[in-house]
């Protein structure tokens, strides 16, 4: 684990989530509602820590609670585990003596709490007596599994103990001993290629036995049965970002109301302190809605859900670490997008959610406005919308009171006359080097750029028309450039002072950034897209 400091505070405070673009913006009514913060302890050299509010812990990147609802916080940096009660009053801490410290957390039905050391291994720790007090003395810790472990949890219907060792999941029984099939230990999801990433069992009726687990190698969340078969994958498709952006370190966690899943995603891998977004599916796989705070740090956290729904997130890898509390979702309503004629095109929502062809449905707060924006593929057109209200060609405004059906109709195109451009109207062109690649916009704008050189990134794009193109970033300076008519426009990419501080403390001496391109064609809507920009210390950026 990283122990690199020296970013202000006010830049770890930043809510550095990039929203995802769009032609119209919606403001939804809240959910999960914010409940509280944990700020922790600080240490007194000869003294036992301070309870809050004169100190605070620092890497909290473990939480838990046990069937009492007392609440269970890792502090990496000191090697210390806190327990607090139901109201976040302080009770108690014990030592993990392990020297990489402890990171995920786990408490079964006794009391008994398991922990994942960072990358190592994971002991099991007994209190003296349960629910624990300051004068509770525990165990020096059993060991349950030591191969490097990515993640933990714990089955509350049966007390399994699910570990993730990076490329499977292996499974022991409350005892310690290793869940076999056929005489073989149990290794879910083996692979050799995976890089798991944390673990969670739901304890949800249909979907009860269920185990996900981010795979950082393939940006996907694997879903697997109670005995380990395959059974689907969650993209991240729905998501703003429109896929998970990295799920090294990543976490999940069911909710045993509902089955909702929650996965964290690191928002800007290669940054010391990256921005962590915390998104929400259905049991279908079907995105929800992402946690209303960007929470510091991605790297790592844990993630839990109470059976009140309650949604709890450590903030990792931080010298000022918290541990966050949030409120159950709201009641949702199902949007389903249907394409349909013998064109084609995508449709998109704001807010994020629906990304059609692909991600065709998702819920969202019962009540909420929802904006549905169609566009063709080159060589096709938006013939109008059909059912849930909506009408005509323009964009689909949409109160979810219940689950509604849209269907939006793409016929051909007529064909072109020879003296008419090849550039598709409303398309985005971008190059990276020799190779110049036409997309139509926004059906699949995915633009590529240059690695660093000289003084920046070297961007080129062909507009289709005169107007307007900007591209911004967290941690780049803000590029625009004007087109006169359709063809190639050239921009500049640079790190502001935030990029290039990241940039001298990035792992693997290389920072990679999310930004948002957006070109407004003189009379017609603006078409978005998003890049990654990639910088190495050898280049000139000022």
């Amino acid at each position: 684990m990283s122990k690199l400091r020296g970013l202000t505070a006010a830049f770890l405070l930043t809510l550095l989530a990039i929203p995802a673009a769009s032609s119209a913006t919606v403001t939804a009514p809240p959910s999960h509602p914010f409940l509280f913060s944990l700020a922790g302890e600080v240490f007194e050299p000869g003294h036992r820590f301070v309870p809050p509010p004169e100190g605070e812990y620092e890497d909290a990147c473990g939480v838990a609670v046990d069937g009492e609802g007392d609440i269970y916080i890792a502090d990496y940096y000191h090697r210390l585990i806190y327990v607090y009660g139901p109201g976040q009053e302080y009770l108690a801490q014990f030592a993990d003596p392990d020297p990489d410290g402890p990171c995920n957390l786990a408490v079964d039905a006794a009391g008994d709490v398991y922990v994942d050391n960072w990358r190592r291994d994971v002991v099991e720790f007994t209190p003296s007596q349960y629910p624990p007090t300051e004068a509770t003395s525990w165990t020096e810790g059993r060991a349950i599994d030591s191969a490097r472990s990515t993640g933990l949890a714990i089955d509350p219907a049966g007390g399994r103990i699910y570990v993730d060792d990076r490329t499977y999941v292996a499974v022991y029984e409350p005892s310690g001993a290793a869940v076999e099939v056929g005489g073989v230990p149990l290794r879910i999801g083996l692979d050799p290629l995976a890089s798991y990433y944390g673990v969670a069992v739901s304890d949800f009726g249909p979907t009860a036995g269920d185990v996900y687990v981010p795979d950082a190698a393939t940006g996907t969340v694997a879903v697997f049965g109670p005995a380990g078969e395959p059974l689907t994958s969650i993209d991240g498709l729905g998501t703003p970002g429109r896929a998970f952006r990295s799920l090294v370190d990543a976490d999940a966690a069911v909710d045993p109301t509902d089955g909702h899943l929650f996965v964290t995603d690191d928002l800007e891998p290669g940054f010391e302190h990256p921005a962590l977004a915390v998104d929400e599916f259905n049991p279908a796989g079907e995105f929800r809605g992402r946690l209303p705070q960007a929470m510091i740090d991605a790297e790592p956290s844990q993630l839990l859900v109470r059976p009140s729904g309650d949604v709890y997130v450590s903030s990792g890898n931080d010298e000022q670490a918290q541990v966050f509390g949030f409120g159950p979702t709201l009641p949702a309503a199902r949007l389903q997008v249907t394409l349909s004629g013998t064109g084609s095109g995508a449709v998109t929502s704001e807010p994020a959610g629906i990304n059609c062809a692909g991600a065709c449905a998702a819920e969202f707060d019962s009540g909420s406005e929802v904006v549905l924006t169609a566009v063709p593929a080159a060589g096709s057109v938006f013939a109008g919308w059909s059912g849930g209200g909506c009408s005509g060609s323009g964009l689909c405004h949409l109160t979810l009171a219940a689950a509604a059906t849209v269907d939006a109709e793409f016929v051909p195109a007529p064909a072109v006359p020879a003296a008419v451009s090849a550039t598709p109207s409303g398309a985005l062109a971008t190059s990276a080097g020799p190779t110049t690649a036409v997309v139509a916009a926004p059906a699949a704008l995915h633009l590529s750029a240059a690695a660093s050189s000289g003084a920046g990134v070297d961007l080129r794009v062909v507009v289709p028309a005169a107007g307007t193109l900007r591209v911004a970033g967290h941690g780049l300076q803000s590029a625009i450039a004007r087109a006169q008519a359709a063809g190639p426009v050239s921009l500049r990419l640079r790190l502001d002072r935030t990029g290039r501080r990241a940039l001298e403390v990035a792992k693997r001496h290389a920072l990679s950034l999310r930004a948002e391109a957006t070109f407004t064609p003189t009379d017609d809507p603006p078409i978005h897209a998003a890049l990654t920009v990639h910088f190495t210390p050898g280049s000139r950026h000022r």
